[in-house]
């Protein structure tokens, strides 16, 4: 007799296998750096457990002051920082699987600026030109120098300093006090029209060399 046979259909279907999303050490991460660091200085690396994967930052970068490396993760500066005007950033970083830009993890980086010593103080108030000066009522306020500074009180501790050239064969004794007030301390010695030209200096910060 001849053999029998039958038939049966068998469909195999290819399934992808999806990875799980990349997960990071840390999902946040603070620092503090001085206003005055290098641009390109590395703040952070930004480390995935996963491999394959890349970096973007998303959220907190819209004036461009840092840089992100796709690959290593490395987070510097791109621009010059300046604590007057922003004192802290917070970014959001996407963290990516290369072949799966839909499967990913954030991580959330606060960059705090502190202050330096970078601005110079700014005297106000001081006139170019003086009047006559009488001899009466000694020692006299001449005038108040008022001192400007862009940088935090904690560098601001102004010390004054007046030195004076006066024209020849004229002397006269001016000082100068810790509050800005410039004064005639003593009579003025000469003959014919004396004129003094002042120079009043100041330090912000009294520790400074």
């Amino acid at each position: 007799p001849s053999p029998l046979r039958s038939f049966v259909a068998v469909t195999i279907k290819v399934v992808e296998i999806v990875p799980p999303s990349p997960s990071v050490n840390e999902s946040l991460v603070e620092l503090s750096i001085p206003e005055d660091v290098f641009v390109g200085f590395e703040l952070v690396q930004i480390d995935g457990l996963s491999a394959d994967i890349r970096f973007s930052i998303v959220s907190g970068n819209t004036k461009g002051h840092f840089a992100l490396n796709e690959s290593s993760g490395i987070l510097t500066t791109a621009t010059s920082l300046d604590f007057e005007r922003i004192r802290q950033y917070t970014l959001t970083i996407k963290v990516f699987a290369a072949m799966h830009p839909e499967l990913h993890s954030n991580v959330t980086v606060i960059v705090n600026v502190t202050d330096v010593n970078d601005n110079r103080p700014v005297l106000l108030g001081v006139p170019s030109t003086l009047l006559t000066l009488p001899e009466n009522e000694l020692p006299r306020k001449l005038f108040m120098v008022n001192v400007s500074d862009d940088d935090s009180r904690i560098w601001f501790d102004p010390l004054f300093s007046l030195q004076v050239w006066p024209s020849s064969n004229c002397q006269a004794n001016f000082t100068i006090n810790q509050l800005g007030e410039v004064y005639l301390a003593g009579s003025v010695l000469g003959l014919g029209l004396c004129r003094f030209n002042l120079e009043i200096r100041v330090l912000d910060f009294q520790n400074n060399p």
